[in-house]
């Protein structure tokens, strides 16, 4: 062996060393975001996690009829009635707290209460303490917007016809997150989907939809379409939480409240 190729191992070996010991970061760190903004719940990185399919998907609802209400719930339930809807799209997850960081570090939106919460603060968690503004700020960040009530209805049911759950009359029991079996609402997706393919339409939290609350509004409905009544005082809530009992889960059931949060129980999709 002549002396340059004593040289040329040297180098060589050298080089290989500092390969393996010699990087000052591999590129698993260089991602690692050195800090995390006062928007961003524990463990979610919102510059540099992608999209996420649960993030993504949406169920396409098709156009037709359904019936709409309860002739054995709620005095405002009733009447059962034929709503025609167009098709339509909705998520099929209700919003994260790391969906919800992403559109509060976007649009330097304000936390909602209970955001530094560890019981309420997880990423996969469903946000809650959202107002009814919030949510349509979020809806219309995402180039989306609320389900009117029957919209939200319709697709709860995933195709089935007058059954209490949407997944049919079983028990709720091993089906959805209610009772308050736990001190929060457990991660999303935990339990099956109903026919469209939506996740906690039952259960988790409660969830916001476009409408104006009216109690005699059935009565009245148009058949096509119907959006609520032009104004009121309270927006419709719908699907039942965490803390709720069985009857709050049923599919017909409604709820209202002020547009304003109701802690620590409101949603949306």
């Amino acid at each position: 062996m002549n002396r340059s190729h004593q040289v040329w191992l040297i180098l060589l070996g050298f080089t290989v060393w500092w390969g393996i010991y010699g990087c000052a970061d591999t590129p698993e760190r260089a991602r690692t975001p050195t800090h995390q903004t006062a928007a961003e719940p524990p463990q979610t990185d919102t510059e540099t996690t992608p999209m996420t399919p649960l993030e993504l998907g949406m169920a396409k609802i098709p156009g037709g009829e359904f019936l709409m209400g309860s002739e054995t719930g709620e005095k405002d339930e009733r009447p059962v009635h034929v709503v025609f809807l167009d098709a339509y799209e909705i998520d099929l997850y209700p919003a994260t707290n790391e969906q919800y960081a992403r559109f509060m570090q976007a649009k330097a939106h304000p936390a909602p209460p209970h955001w530094r919460d560890r019981k309420f603060n997880q990423p996969r968690q469903p946000v809650v303490d959202v107002s009814w503004f919030d949510a349509v700020a979020y809806c219309e960040w995402a180039s989306k917007r609320l389900p009117t009530e029957a919209e939200w209805e319709k697709a709860a049911r995933g195709s089935l016809v007058q059954k209490e759950y949407p997944w049919g009359d079983e028990s709720p029991k091993e089906r959805a997150d209610f009772g308050q079996k736990h001190s929060a609402p457990l991660p999303v997706g935990g339990f099956p989907p109903n026919g469209y393919g939506l996740y906690d339409c039952a259960g988790g939290v409660w969830e916001w939809c476009s409408d104006w609350y009216e109690p005699d509004f059935y009565a009245s409905s148009p058949r096509i379409n119907p959006i609520g009544v032009e104004t009121g005082g309270a927006r419709v809530l719908r699907g039942g939480a965490w803390n709720n009992e069985r009857r709050q889960l049923r599919v017909a059931n409604r709820n209202w409240q002020r547009p304003k949060p109701n802690p620590p129980r409101s949603g949306f999709r």
